[in-house]
C-alpha cells in the first residue's frame, strides 16, 4: 500500500468526490468497511495496513476510522454470528455494525469540524516535490 500510493495510478478514494466535502466524507465511511471485511485482516492486523491507507492518500479521516472499527465485519465473525442467530437476525447484526462502523468516522470527523479543525490526510505532493529534487 506504501508503494501504490506514491504510483500515480493508485486510486486516491480520499478526494473522489471533492478534498474535504460532505459527499467524500460519506463515501468513504460507507465503503471502507467493506473495504476491511474483503481484505480479510485481523483486528490487531489492520493497523498497519490503517496506517498505510492514510499515509498513501488511499483513505479519508472518516474512512480510516471506519476502516479500523470495521474488524467486527470480519467475514469469520460474520458465520459465527450467523451461526449462532440465523440469516435474518446475523444479517440485521451486520446491517447495525456497518451503520456503526460508518458513523463512527463521520461523526468523529464532524465533532472536530464543529471546533474548527479537520483531520487530513499528509501532503504527498510535498513528498513527490522533494523525491524529485533529491533524483
Amino acid at each position: 500500500i506504501f508503494a501504490a500510493g506514491i504510483r500515480r495510478w493508485w486510486p486516491n478514494l480520499a478526494d473522489l468526490l471533492g478534498r474535504g466535502s460532505l459527499a467524500s466524507d460519506i463515501l468513504n465511511g460507507l465503503m471502507a468497511p467493506a473495504i476491511a471485511a474483503a481484505s480479510l485482516i485481523p483486528s490487531l492486523a489492520n493497523i498497519p495496513v490503517i496506517h498505510a491507507l492514510f499515509k498513501s492518500d488511499g483513505l479519508s479521516y472518516p474512512g480510516i476510522i471506519a476502516f479500523s472499527l470495521a474488524s467486527v465485519l470480519h467475514p469469520r465473525d460474520i458465520y459465527h454470528y450467523y451461526r449462532a442467530m440465523g440469516l435474518r437476525r446475523s444479517l440485521l447484526l451486520v446491517a447495525a455494525l456497518w451503520i456503526g462502523c460508518s458513523l463512527g468516522g463521520l461523526v468523529s470527523t464532524w465533532i472536530y469540524a464543529l471546533a474548527g479543525f479537520r483531520p487530513h490526510l499528509p501532503p504527498l505532493e510535498l513528498y513527490n516535490r522533494i523525491m524529485e529534487l533529491i533524483g
